[in-house]
């Protein structure tokens, strides 16, 4: 019991949250993503936020 609660705690992002990038490293690194852009999340897995177009580090990403 104490180990889903765990795991709950870790989620932070659920499906249909909107998250902006805070961040512009991925498009000084040849990436289509800009600081500020918003994506629709999917999942969240340990510590990346699936989105609809792309994955992030939990740490690169905010809740809109």
């Amino acid at each position: 019991m104490e180990s889903d609660q765990v795991l709950e705690d870790m989620v932070k992002y659920k499906y249909g949250d909107i998250v902006r990038l805070n961040t512009d490293w991925y498009e000084k690194h040849g990436f289509p993503f800009k600081k500020g852009s918003c994506f629709k999340v999917n999942y969240q897995y340990f510590d990346w936020v699936i989105t609809d177009r792309g994955s992030f580090s939990i740490e690169d990403v905010e809740l809109v």
